[in-house]
């Protein structure tokens, strides 16, 4: 709160001095998505399920946002779709099955690549994690 307040005092005062317009004011005022990860950390393991041996590829996140809504691109049969993770208190906690690759076997070799996406009102902020090779276990 204080930040904004300064922020915004900041401008008001650039207006008066520099007889800046509205719209650089407004842009000087926009509030932007923000993620910061602490932790990344990639797995890739065989797992059953079901009685079929699967790889799956498995990825942990925590971090912050000012985000109002934070999603991870999750991949099922190779289609990629949206799952929305649980903010509390502006804290990202993600630890999920990324991709599952059906007969994988131990030893196998995969580079995975994600992306998380924060929207704050309707601006949204991408950001591309990719696991580096993983070798399944």
């Amino acid at each position: 709160m204080k930040k904004l307040f300064a922020k915004t005092l900041f401008v008001v005062l650039s207006l008066m001095f520099l007889g800046c317009s509205y719209e650089e004011v407004a842009k000087e005022l926009e509030v932007v998505p923000e993620i910061e990860i602490a932790l990344e950390q990639w797995n890739a393991v065989i797992e059953s399920q079901g009685g079929v041996e699967n790889g799956n590829v498995k990825l942990r996140v925590y971090g912050t946002t000012n985000c109002d809504v934070v999603t991870v691109v999750l991949y099922e049969n190779g289609n990629p779709y949206e799952t929305r993770v649980t903010l509390t208190n502006g804290k990202v906690d993600f630890n999920e099955v990324v991709n599952s690759i059906k007969n994988a076997k131990v030893g196998d070799s995969i580079t995975q690549t994600t992306v998380i996406r924060g929207y704050l009102g309707d601006v949204v902020k991408e950001i591309t994690l990719n696991s580096g090779e993983l070798k399944f276990k």
